[in-house]
């Protein structure tokens, strides 16, 4: 038995590729799959990526163009402003054909095909905070550092109005007819996470935290939230604490707190399928937690910080992460790429330009997007990742020895007995499995827990050395994603 434990720490080393360390040599990206190179006067200014794949790039002169993520086919261009205006927004608009768009007082829809801006609405909203489709209207920050939520209709017209302790820091989130807002008044202290009522504009509730928010992300079930805040050295001792939090959305109630130890300076990303959440922090480190009960599920420590927020080239306030099936990708403060494996925060491959990454780099539907001084490029992601050997499906195997082996399991499902049923459970469904004594714990990624006692004696993979029969016996936790 000792044999096989010395033999299985070697074939362990041999299963995680060179690149999967923190010691990884940075690449030359492979060639893209598209790209698009801009002149002096067109210079690139920010970037876009959408769920449905489509890719949006507006230029420092004003001009917004739309591509197709997958292979750089132009589908709309269009003048949006008069150049060098920092405020500008773009989201998806509740139709598939239209993006909303929002600049210095002013909400215009697209419509892509057409490449032509629909409707315009003048109202005096905060240009920092873009306004957030509801049905068929806007929620808004009213005015400059505004301190007044409100909703409008599709006229500009007021519908409600509500009063909050302070002027707005980003832009309101809303899930289950709650607007969730965080504000701070005019000097230190007094900073506040608080809810509206999206239907009437009633408070429904306000916590003080006396903290910068910097950004909320909503569960899959829509119940709750995870919120990042900062405390800067003038409000407390310790140099810049951050911490994220989970509230019930219905309550404002604390679920739980993690101190995080350095200061978070970033909205953090929410994984709904999988109940995962991840923030970076300013010294580097990247945090992964479970959404419903904090439980931290790694960190990994780049050698540098995320990219601090460029209103020139990032959209405002948007975190320098972004995540696709198991791959998240950051950005750090001078332009290096990293492609972090989401299950266990090893690092993929780190990627380099000249004039380095400048907008943060978005990721969909395979594809990696990223913009440098001039240049927009779409990347394929099983190219960049072809090197490393993390391309297909794969699961994470933790002995009972710290070994850890990666592979595709040779069964396509697992049996699980429990006291009450059978089930067969595809290894593709499965989100983090636990062995103790015999008996497995097992998350489903529909949010599903089951327990029971696994049929058979071994979970065979096909690992980079061949195929590996792991007893259960020594299995102590199996990563899926």
């Amino acid at each position: 038995m000792k044999q096989f434990l010395r033999n299985l720490a070697v074939v362990a080393a041999l299963c995680v590729p060179a690149a999967f360390s923190r010691g990884v040599e940075p690449e030359t990206p492979p060639a893209p799959v598209w790209h698009h190179t801009y002149d002096r006067v067109g210079v690139p200014g920010r970037l876009w990526s959408l769920d449905d794949g489509r890719v949006i790039l507006v230029t420092r002169d004003g001009n917004l163009t739309v591509f197709d993520g997958c292979n750089g086919r132009l589908l709309a261009n269009a003048r949006v402003t008069d150049g060098g205006d920092d405020s500008l927004w773009i989201q998806k608009a509740s139709e598939t054909n239209f993006l909303l768009i929002s600049a210095s007082g002013k909400i215009m829809e697209l419509d892509v095909p057409k490449g032509i801006i629909s409707r315009t609405i003048s109202y005096p909203f905060d240009s920092r905070l873009p306004p957030v489709p509801y049905h068929e209207s806007y929620i808004v920050v009213k005015g400059y550092r505004g301190q007044q939520l409100v909703l409008i209709d599709k006229d500009g017209q007021e519908v409600w109005q509500r009063e909050l302790p302070g002027y707005v820091l980003h832009r309101p989130g809303i899930r289950s007819c709650v607007a969730v807002v965080l504000t701070r008044q005019g000097s230190y202290g007094g900073q506040a996470s608080s809810a509206v009522d999206t239907r009437t504009g009633e408070l429904v509730w306000s916590d003080k935290t006396d903290a910068y928010g910097n950004g909320v992300a909503f569960s899959p079930a829509g119940d709750s939230l995870i919120e990042t805040d900062w405390i800067g050295i003038s409000l407390r001792k310790e140099r810049g604490a951050g911490w994220i939090l989970s509230r019930d959305i219905r309550t404002g109630s604390r679920r739980w707190v993690h101190q995080a130890g350095d200061s978070v300076s970033h909205s953090p990303i929410y994984h709904a399928k999988h109940d995962r959440a991840f923030i970076c922090l300013d010294g580097g480190g990247v945090m992964c937690f479970r959404g419903h009960d904090g439980k931290i599920i790694w960190r990994s420590d780049l050698p540098e910080g995320p990219a601090l927020v460029n209103f020139s080239y990032t959209p405002p306030y948007s975190p320098p992460l972004d995540i696709s099936g198991s791959v998240l990708v950051v950005r750090s403060k001078t332009g290096r790429v990293f492609l972090l494996d989401a299950r266990d925060g090893s690092t993929l491959t780190e990627l380099t330009w000249a004039a380095g990454c400048q907008s943060h780099p978005r990721i969909a539907n395979g594809m990696v997007f990223i913009l440098t001084e001039n240049t927009l490029s779409g990347y394929s992601l099983k190219n960049i990742l072809s090197k490393t050997g993390a391309c297909g499906y794969s699961i994470l195997v933790n002995c009972t020895d710290g070994s850890r082996l990666r592979g595709a399991p040779t069964l396509e499902r697992i049996t699980l007995r429990a006291s009450y049923a059978t089930f067969q459970i595809p290894f593709s469904q499965i989100l983090y499995l636990e062995l103790q004594e015999g008996v497995a714990v097992i998350e489903l990624d529909n949010g599903d827990r089951l327990s029971g006692r696994i049929e058979g004696q071994s979970i065979q993979l096909k690992s980079a050395v061949g195929v590996l029969d792991v007893p259960l016996a020594k299995i102590e936790s199996v990563i899926g994603f």
